[in-house]
């Protein structure tokens, strides 16, 4: 199974926004930097008798050493926000988490209540498991920007992987309350139906996921998971040969279609699938684990308990 946590959108490299940093410093400590030079030359203008030019100096000097920095123009309020946040969106897609955390911190202290900032800078304290923190943030996104979609979604996998199950759905409820078009909150509103047992209600969402979004992968992968709990190997197949298609270097769409050859027994499939899933993602615990199973239906206990091992040091609760 799998949730949407993805960025909403591509975001532009890093390296496209550090150039313009610097200037955004000259808002602040260079301005009074500025008046003290001002104030200074004034003062020595003044013990030369030119008291004109000193009046001029505390009014002049400040304007024109603050109209370009060392760096080009300086930046007004609004583009230094949007340059930093813009700039932490790029570390967050590189899971640069600590860079984007500080320029998120940075907009933050320009724009003390702008929810988007909020939302993002909870997602990079996600990015960096620390959910509490992330949890702190979202709330706040909700609270200065409650009819943003994205807030709730946000805040909905963070509840999800805190395992507030009831929490989450609401969110994800809201989310489709305020954005009926958006796919990932159908597909992770789907997990959760599908890990409640309510496989009708995820086959619902999936499938609205799929109509909305022809090209989702995950959505797919989920919904051939929820067949295949129904003992609809046929069509999970067909879901999981889909997703394979669509994004071919997805390790869990050849995982999921392993558990389907798993269960019917079409151990040299499953196996093919497993290895696949493993040379995509050599830390996939549940891979080794499933893998052993295989390996002991066909007599290889060596292989088996290689895998067996594997998982448990990759994953202790899968040890015996």
């Amino acid at each position: 199974m799998n949730g949407d946590s993805r960025p909403p959108r591509p975001y532009r490299p890093a390296d496209d926004f550090s150039d313009a940093i610097p200037d955004v410093r000259l808002r602040s400590g260079p301005l009074k930097l500025a008046r003290w030079t001002a104030a200074v030359a004034a003062f020595l203008l003044w013990l030369a008798g030119v008291g004109f030019l000193a009046f001029l100096a505390v009014f002049l000097i400040p304007s024109a050493l603050m109209r370009k920095g060392p760096a080009g123009p300086v930046l007004s309020g609004a583009q230094a926000v949007q340059v930093y946040l813009e700039r932490g969106n790029a570390h967050y897609a590189r899971k640069e988490y600590d860079l984007a955390l500080a320029d998120y911190d940075q907009t933050l202290r320009l724009d003390p209540k702008n929810g988007r900032i909020y939302t993002n800078r909870g997602n990079a304290w996600a990015g960096k498991r620390d959910f509490d923190k992330a949890l702190a943030d979202h709330d706040l996104a909700v609270q200065y920007d409650p009819q943003n979609a994205l807030s709730y979604f946000n805040r909905g996998i963070v509840l999800g992987a805190k395992q507030e199950y009831g929490k989450a759905m609401a969110d994800y409820d809201q989310t489709l309350r305020l954005d009926p078009g958006h796919v990932g909150a159908y597909n992770n509103r789907g997990v959760l139906w599908m890990d409640k047992g309510e496989y009708d209600k995820a086959l619902v969402d999936f499938d609205q996921a799929v109509r909305l979004d022809p090209n989702n992968d995950m959505a797919y992968s989920n919904r051939g998971d929820v067949w295949r709990l129904k003992g609809e190997y046929d069509k999970a197949l067909a879901d999981h040969d889909r997703a394979v298609r669509i994004d071919p270097q997805n390790a869990l769409s050849y995982f999921n279609r392993a558990l389907v050859y798993d269960a019917r027994g079409q151990d040299d499939k499953a196996l093919a699938d497993y290895d696949q899933t493993i040379r995509l993602n050599p830390g996939y615990a549940q891979a080794y684990h499933q893998r052993a199973g295989v390996y002991q239906r066909k007599g290889d206990a060596a292989r088996a308990e290689a895998d067996r091992r594997k998982a448990a040091s990759l994953d202790p609760s899968l040890g015996p």
